[in-house]
């Protein structure tokens, strides 16, 4: 048995979000560039749950923006993903520019060390790199606010491919990624530990 009907508002040509918590679920379509995310994801609220589809029309670093935005910036970023690209970094760059990123980290799999290494430098000396073998991509981000977990198919780079993921203020959900993540960036003697 599922754990809430999405079938009876379902459609394949739209960008789709259901909000779901105990008391209501909605859908909501929309159709147009960033206000695209602004209009499928309009506030964070405490404790909730919301799951999109985007139709290709956005990437992980689109999301991130508008989250980070509605959490009212100064948050800790941990970012993980199997793919990292130039613009996605140039916008996170900017995102700490702007106030949104504190302090941030990045998990991400060993090509993009070999074979992109430039992209992870745009980040800053700052940001904590560490790598493994990983496939997940999302991240997680902190304030005084929120606790949010961000969980998608999208890796952070553009593309025009259908994506779907979660969006959880649920601070047991944050903290459980929190917690599985935390080993990667430990570090003994100023070095991050291997993966």
């Amino acid at each position: 048995m599922p754990l809430f009907n999405t079938q009876e508002n379902y459609t394949t040509d739209k960008n789709q979000a259901w909000t779901c918590n105990i008391e209501r679920m909605e859908t909501q379509t929309s159709d147009a560039g960033k206000k695209r995310i602004q209009a499928v994801l309009p506030e964070l609220k405490k404790d909730f749950s919301f799951f999109f589809t985007s139709n290709g029309s956005w990437s992980m670093d689109n999301i991130m923006e508008h989250v980070l935005e509605l959490m009212k910036g100064n948050a800790s970023v941990i970012m993980f993903s199997w793919s990292f690209g130039k613009k996605a970094a140039a916008r996170i760059r900017n995102f700490k520019k702007k106030g949104l990123i504190r302090k941030m980290k990045l998990l991400t799999h060993p090509m993009v060390k070999s074979g992109n290494f430039s992209t992870i430098k745009m980040l800053g000396s700052e940001t904590q790199v560490a790598y493994t073998r990983i496939h997940a991509k999302g991240f997680i981000a902190q304030n005084d606010i929120f606790k949010v977990s961000v969980i998608s198919s999208s890796n952070y780079t553009d593309n025009q491919t259908l994506e779907c993921g979660c969006i959880s203020t649920i601070p047991k959900i944050y903290d459980y990624h929190k917690e599985w993540l935390r080993p990667f960036f430990e570090t003994q003697d100023g070095e991050v530990k291997p993966c």
